[in-house]
């Protein structure tokens, strides 16, 4: 597999081709390559990646073509320098429809837009707090806690602990979930909380089983309380663990 040379990304996007390059021709292409080619064109000024979203015709790309092709756009959104609140438009603009499959991509944008630093992971956070509908739609608590316990553990678990009393199910929910990737993704956070590991694991537990009670039985909340559970048990052995083992 190649990556479009840069002339290919130029010239596609003077002729209104580079949707098409993206989608249609996306499984020619190795994707962090080709993700990186639209990044560094874009900053270069050379193409506009703002210009291609919204993506009108979404439906024109076959499902593989379709989930490729986001696998090369979306990560690309992640390195444009905008307001938190202008990329979860854009992020919206790639999927024009909620798909679970996708969800765990704009996941990960948004956490690696955070991490370019403290201001941004301040402004979701803001967004957060004021109610912002996409910030729901895009687990944005989720990310902003997972990010931030990197940047400032004491001051993000302190966010996520008052969400897990004070925000609604979907902010619990995803709070919940941020905490039991704690101990594997910030071993100095969770030293913060081994002194109450047994009450916090009790809170998650607890958030994490509201979450699923009274949904639709399918497959894939099924699987979701089956990964949740997973969580619950991790949680259990690294937080009601001694502190100095944690590390």
């Amino acid at each position: 597999m190649t990556t479009p040379s840069r002339e290919d990304i130029i010239g596609a996007a003077a002729n209104g081709g580079l949707i098409d390059l993206i989608f249609k021709d996306s499984w020619r292409y190795d994707t962090a390559p080709f993700s990186q080619s639209l990044i560094d064109a874009h900053n270069a000024k050379e193409i506009d990646l703002r210009a291609l979203l919204p993506l009108l015709e979404p439906s024109r790309s076959t499902g593989n073509e379709w989930y490729l092709g986001t696998e090369i756009l979306l990560p690309a959104l992640s390195s444009l320098a905008t307001s938190c609140a202008d990329l979860l438009e854009l992020i919206a603009g790639a999927i024009p429809y909620d798909d679970p499959m996708l969800s765990h991509s704009s996941y990960a944008v948004i956490v690696n837009w955070c991490q370019a630093s403290q201001e941004r992971l301040v402004e979701l956070l803001h967004l957060i707090k004021s109610g912002a509908p996409l910030t729901q739609r895009f687990h944005c608590v989720q990310a902003c806690i997972s990010a931030g316990l990197k940047s400032d553990a004491e001051f993000y678990l302190g966010q996520a602990l008052e969400l897990l009393h004070n925000g609604d199910a979907p902010q619990r929910a995803q709070a919940a979930r941020a905490l039991c990737n704690l101990s594997a993704e910030v071993p100095q956070a969770a030293h913060h909380v081994s002194a109450k590991g047994s009450d916090l694991c009790h809170q998650v537990s607890a958030n994490l089983d509201r979450n699923n009670q009274g949904s639709p039985c399918s497959r894939r909340r099924g699987n979701r309380a089956a990964s949740d559970s997973s969580r619950r048990s991790s949680l259990e052995v690294c937080f009601l663990r001694p502190p100095h083992s944690l590390f």
